[in-house]
């Protein structure tokens, strides 16, 4: 099994290419990506940078030049103000809610070319991730994941919470989960919680430690399957 992995910073990816044996690393379309092993399975992380464009490049470059059996997305993310800094959400929907078309009388958040508003994650991975997380011994939650080119503020969150029901904010996610449904292949989404609405004062404070827990769920997740 061929395992590729998605991060959008360097700090999300960093932990679990430093564990992987044989490693080669490569620079394509200006995204670093390593190739190697873990525990016996052939792995390819990527570090996408942040935003929906540049992570639907690195899917797709990946799923070219890899042709991996599936993708997973890691890293931190907003959540709703009930969760806490440090809890892990895995995706079970994936929605891009900076899609409007409304005026033409499309529902909010349709996706053009696919003519789907959600994306549904593979039930296998997400189940399995559960599993890493609770083997991890972290607080949980299966979320909808609602993704934008933007950080969310206070006011935002609502509004989103209003039209697509989400309580992760992220910022790649539905946009990996775009190009892999076109693809066939399947995927899934990790994030630890880095602030819930407060960016501004929470994401640099709690950002390190957040990536360092998601990256412990991984490593449980690919001991796992």
């Amino acid at each position: 099994m061929k395992i590729a992995i998605i991060g959008a910073m360097e700090i999300e990816v960093k932990t679990i290419k430093q564990l992987i044996e044989k490693s080669n690393n490569k620079i394509l379309y200006g995204m670093p990506i390593t190739k190697g092993i873990f525990e016996d399975k052939q792995v390819v992380v990527a570090q996408c940078f942040p935003g929906k464009v540049n992570a639907a490049i690195c899917t797709q470059t990946i799923i070219i030049n890899y042709k991996p059996d599936q993708i997973i997305n890691i890293g931190v993310a907003g959540g709703c103000d009930y969760m806490n800094v440090g809890d892990v959400a895995v995706a079970k929907e994936f929605m891009q809610h900076d899609i409007d078309t409304t005026p033409l009388g499309d529902p909010m958040g349709l996706v053009p070319g696919l003519c789907l508003t959600s994306i549904s994650s593979d039930e296998d991975i997400c189940e399995n991730l559960i599993k890493a997380a609770k083997k991890a011994k972290l607080d949980f939650h299966k979320s909808i994941f609602a993704t934008g080119d933007q950080f969310v503020t206070p006011k935002k969150i609502e509004y989103i919470k209003k039209h697509f029901h989400s309580e992760i904010f992220d910022m790649e996610s539905a946009a990996i989960a775009h190009v892999c449904k076109f693809a066939k292949i399947p995927f899934d989404a990790i994030k630890v919680v880095s602030d819930n609405g407060h960016a501004k004062t929470q994401y640099e404070k709690f950002k390190f430690q957040a990536a360092k827990t998601c990256a412990s769920v991984i490593i449980e997740y690919l001991k796992l399957i």
